[in-house]
């Protein structure tokens, strides 16, 4: 009899985790509908402590599929007659307010613009903006910070500044990657620590590329410009939200041997990689004269399994081979690979 009632119990109470599902699980469809379909402003100004509505256009319908024909212009800077215009992407700027500075990070779409001129701007203020550039604009004193859906860049006009799409501009985004970084210094050199290890002379091969490379169309990217720690999972998510080609620069060891050597170049799941990586490898192999390794996977490495752009991860030569690590250590074998890369990436085609 008391299994009967503790059965009966066990019945309720799993009746009652049943219809408590499903009624959170129907609030969320029916709130998902709502959303898709409301009507919402063209434009919101959002405060720290409240957000309320500055402009409402009953009639603009948003969606990533509609095409906002009115947006109003914001005023920025309380007072000061700074305005921008979403419907050509210009901040407007009144006589006596200049641009002190512009600093932009292409990879994270960030852009800090520093003014100065004869205005007091009031709070700091967000200004989230339905565009199809831009994301919001936060200004903070006498600076604004523009998020952008795409990278974008700032060109500086008398009396305004005109925000660019860098697909405008640049039809291929490339991310060179130099591996390793702060803490992990990767291969060592088997010469020696007075000797610079695998994080170092990367590192230094990617700084000559951007240096020497010039190509119109072409913009490169680099996960690092300084030997500082960057997670493998941020250098493919980057790669992912903004490039069409994905770049990591590598040397090789070999704790077995000493005599191991060469250059190999391993491509990952993405289509296009396999033919990426190929020509990094023929061009370097060619180039140094070094033993040709060819071309292979390993997803077993993160970069190359996760990454939905063309990846090739180069191996340039072998750090545990002595004479091999006195090759990378010396400038002018850095410099000749950071232009035999520059003349693969000048070949890319655009990817649609």
């Amino acid at each position: 009899m008391q299994d009967f009632f503790v059965t009966q119990k066990l019945f309720r109470f799993t009746l009652i985790c049943a219809v408590f599902v499903v009624c959170v699980v129907g609030v969320a469809v029916i709130t998902r509908h709502l959303r898709q379909n409301e009507v919402i402003p063209a434009m919101r100004e959002i405060f720290p402590t409240q957000a309320h509505t500055l402009f409402w256009e009953e009639n603009i319908e948003y969606s990533p599929q509609v095409h906002i024909r009115q947006i109003p212009i914001i005023a920025l800077c309380y007072e000061s007659g700074i305005f921008y215009d979403p419907s050509n992407d210009t901040i407007t700027l009144p006589e006596g307010v200049s641009i002190i500075s512009t600093t932009h990070n292409a990879a994270f779409y960030i852009h800090e613009i520093v003014l100065d001129g004869v205005y007091l701007p009031r709070d700091n203020r967000l200004f989230m903006v339905y565009s199809p550039l831009v994301i919001n604009i936060e200004q903070y004193g006498n600076t604004l910070n523009i998020r952008t859906r795409h990278g974008t860049i700032v060109n500086d006009g008398d009396g305004y500044m005109q925000l660019v799409n860098l697909r405008d501009i640049y039809h291929t985004i490339v991310i060179i990657d130099p591996g390793h970084g702060g803490l992990d210094s990767g291969a060592p050199n088997v010469r020696g620590r007075s000797y610079p290890a695998e994080s170092e002379i990367v590192l230094a091969i990617s700084q000559k590329l951007l240096e020497i490379f010039d190509e119109p169309g072409i913009l490169l990217i680099p996960t690092r410009t300084e030997n500082v720690a960057v997670d493998n999972g941020d250098r493919y998510r980057l790669a992912n939200r903004v490039a069409d080609y994905f770049v990591s620069i590598h040397a090789n060891a070999c704790d077995r041997s000493r005599y191991s050597r060469g250059t190999l170049t391993l491509y990952g799941a993405a289509e296009g990689s396999a033919e990426l990586a190929y020509s990094f490898q023929t061009a370097l192999a060619h180039a140094l004269g070094s033993n040709d390794r060819g071309i292979g996977t390993d997803l077993g490495l993160r970069i190359l399994r996760n990454s939905n752009v063309p990846v090739a991860l180069l191996e340039l030569l072998f750090l545990s081979n002595p004479e091999e690590a006195a090759r990378l250590a010396n400038p002018a074998t850095q410099t000749l690979i950071a232009e035999t890369l520059a003349d693969v990436l000048r070949g890319l085609e655009a990817r649609v």
